[in-house]
């Protein structure tokens, strides 16, 4: 059982209109999903959500990893060029 507001997995909610259940069971998946939506516009976010939103620290982390990895592929395809081969 769910708590209310949480989500289930989303490979559940896109199947459950493939499935031979009744209506009043899609309509109660259906209704919790819009109930799940309308908790997170009032900003009324789930504690599982919250854990996976980066922090400003995180972020500017991810910023320097992304450009020191840009510059070590940009060296290292003229380095590997000029590199003798192992015999």
């Amino acid at each position: 059982c769910l708590e209310p507001g949480t989500l289930p997995e989303p490979q559940l909610v896109a199947s459950f209109l493939d499935l031979n259940a009744p209506v009043l069971a899609r309509a109660c998946l259906l209704l919790e999903c819009a109930f799940f939506v309308n908790r997170c516009n009032r900003g009324e976010w789930p504690s599982w959500m919250k854990m996976n939103l980066p922090l400003p620290m995180q972020q500017a982390e991810h910023l320097t990893q992304a450009s020191s990895q840009h510059i070590a592929i940009s060296i290292s395809g003229p380095a590997g060029a000029n590199s003798d081969p192992i015999d």
